[in-house]
């Protein structure tokens, strides 16, 4: 992962502050390193990064990623030790996305409970809700 127009905002940073070219490479090839490991081994389906916001895990789609793990752990071979290395990364990723979908469901519940503490009755969409139509 790196960000469009490397070289670009090298440029550009380097005519603004003076700092040689070199050292502002390495700084943003650690910053983004960081960056993306934050990303994909994360434990927690939220993320904040200072300056840019906070990045919130898509429960539905690190299910469905999870579940394509899964399946491709039942069959993967382990013939060589490369296989088996990338055999027990999925399995780590595995992990941290159940752990981040509980912390998710977790949170999700106790937002709901002061929800219902609070106003009496929780209703996330009133589309849900039986309305009036005219009809009975």
């Amino acid at each position: 992962m790196r960000p469009d127009r490397w070289d670009v905002v090298i440029d550009k940073l380097h005519e603004e502050t003076g700092m040689d070219k070199a050292f502002i490479k390495d700084v943003m090839k650690f910053y983004w390193k960081k960056v993306r490991l934050a990303i994909t081994e994360t434990k927690h389906y939220c993320i904040q990064l200072q300056g840019f916001g906070k990045m919130t895990m898509i429960k539905d789609r690190a299910v469905t990623i999870k579940n394509r793990y899964e399946n491709l752990l039942k069959d993967y071979p382990t013939d060589t030790i490369g296989m088996f290395k990338r055999k027990q990364r999925i399995e780590e990723t595995v992990k941290n996305l159940e752990r981040a979908i509980k912390s998710y469901d977790d949170d999700t519940l106790k937002f709901i409970k002061v929800m219902e503490k609070r106003y009496g009755k929780y209703t996330p969409n009133l589309e849900k809700q039986k309305k009036y139509t005219g009809r009975y």
